[in-house]
């Protein structure tokens, strides 16, 4: 699920620069995954696709 604009307004700077780095972190097919598009309501990933693909990267936790 998206952040709200609320939500997004609410994170720290550190927050916002973790997030960064874990998706600077990401593979392109990762990266192709997900969705920014605001208007979008359903999942960031896709469920139908290949969740090898898409495992997380170990010892990244984005909001930390």
């Amino acid at each position: 699920k998206a952040f709200t604009d609320d939500q997004l307004g609410g994170l720290s700077k550190k927050q916002i620069k973790k997030a960064d780095v874990f998706v600077d972190a990401l593979s392109d097919q990762q990266r192709e995954a997900l969705s920014f598009d605001p208007g979008r309501s359903s999942r960031l990933v896709d469920p139908l696709s290949d969740q090898d693909d898409l495992s997380l990267l170990p010892g990244l936790d984005p909001l930390a």
